[in-house]
């Protein structure tokens, strides 16, 4: 992943330089990121759209890497984005806590900058209030789908990683119990383990606390024993130890190909170049079969992360450069720019909770990719 970075970087460099140019007021959009490893593939996602639309249209800022305890740091990104008049669109991938007060004390200034929130953490109906779209897994549908996965890989035992920080978030204390249910109906047991916080310890540390105790989850339940975790940076332990234990994988929190498989297994990736996501998948496939796990690991077709940023800046830019009335949402036009990258279909539904539908909070959920 790092040579990927390089050559993004590279690419965003040349068409930086390359003279490209745009109307006059045609506007910026900025994409916020997490910085670092955390989030590797909406970092790099961001990259692919500087690249493509140059540096000059695409402005890249970084959360605070600990947005938990940086509130203030927080509001300052989006104040400062905010305070240039040609930035026109605001894409947060991943909307963690905390994007909410932001935006609030944006739109004090700025109402007129359209907000696109991409896996948002704090709760939908709140989000709905205060963005123009924002798009997410399905968390009840990808729960549901999860412990329907889980049982086709065959699975006795099903274990729920997460910690408090996480399960105070809505929707995946949600799609614990939708798993939990799931499973139950199934006959496979459900066990839910607090591990270690990232944020709390730093994540090397969670990650050899997972690394350490999943060996001793597999012999208590036995192999047929599916591994889950919410938090994206501890994949590749996790992934690690269910190869190395002859475990099942459902998938991961954010599903995608390049999600935790190609570092584990050595495999390069450049998600610049053509042929790329079915090359990864074709040797994700031919590694975790020599390693005796064939049909035991599984996740989504595409990098839903990496869709989300593509699919939001398209329509952002249709939205800015005119092309229809977008700053009320068209589902068409977004669900035609999220499958446009995915290249395959994408199932939206609005999301809704105590019967009430919010149309602009759009979740989504696809098929599984079984290696």
């Amino acid at each position: 992943m790092k040579k990927a970075l390089v050559f993004i970087l590279a690419l965003v460099l040349a068409v930086s330089l390359s003279g490209m140019c745009f109307a006059a007021g045609a506007g910026k959009i900025a994409i916020v990121t997490m910085p670092g490893e955390d989030s590797n593939e909406e970092y790099i996602s961001a990259m692919e759209m500087i690249a493509k639309y140059g540096a000059n249209r695409i402005i890249h800022a970084k959360w605070p890497e600990k947005f938990t305890e940086e509130q203030d740091q927080m509001i300052k990104v989006l104040a400062d984005l905010g305070a240039d008049p040609d930035i026109k669109a605001i894409i947060m991938n991943q909307a963690v806590t905390g994007s909410n007060a932001a935006i609030d004390n944006l739109r004090k200034t700025r109402n007129d900058i359209f907000i696109i929130s991409c896996n948002p953490s704090e709760d939908p109906p709140e989000v709905s209030k205060r963005v123009n779209i924002a798009i997410d897994p399905n968390a009840l549908g990808m729960a549901r789908a999860i412990g329907d996965q889980t049982k086709v890989l065959g699975a006795k035992t099903f274990v729920f990683y997460s910690f408090p920080r996480h399960m105070n978030i809505p929707a995946v204390q949600k799609m614990s119990d939708i798993i939990e249910e799931k499973c139950v109906a199934a006959g496979i047991q459900y066990v839910n383990i607090s591990c270690q916080d990232p944020m709390e310890v730093g994540l090397p540390s969670a990650r050899e606390y997972v690394m350490g105790d999943l060996p001793k989850i597999i012999a208590k339940y036995g192999k047929d024993t599916a591994f889950y975790t919410s938090n994206c940076g501890l994949q590749l332990p996790l992934i690690t130890s269910v190869i190395n234990g002859g475990a099942l994988y459902p998938q991961p929190c954010c599903p995608s190909p390049y999600h935790g498989f190609p570092e584990v297994l050595g495999i390069e990736s450049d998600p610049q170049k053509p042929g790329n996501l079915q090359r990864v998948i074709d040797e994700t496939k031919k590694a975790l079969k020599e390693k005796g796990v064939a049909g035991r690991l599984s996740t989504w077709p595409v990098p839903m992360s990496m869709m989300f940023t593509a699919g939001a800046t398209e329509y952002a830019m249709r939205m800015i450069n005119g092309e229809a009335n977008l700053r009320t949402l068209d589902a068409d036009v977004m669900n035609k720019c999220l499958s446009n990258y995915a290249k395959v279909d994408v199932a939206m539904t609005p999301y809704e909770e105590g019967g009430k539908e919010y149309p602009n909070f759009l979740t989504m959920v696809m098929g599984y990719l079984t290696y």
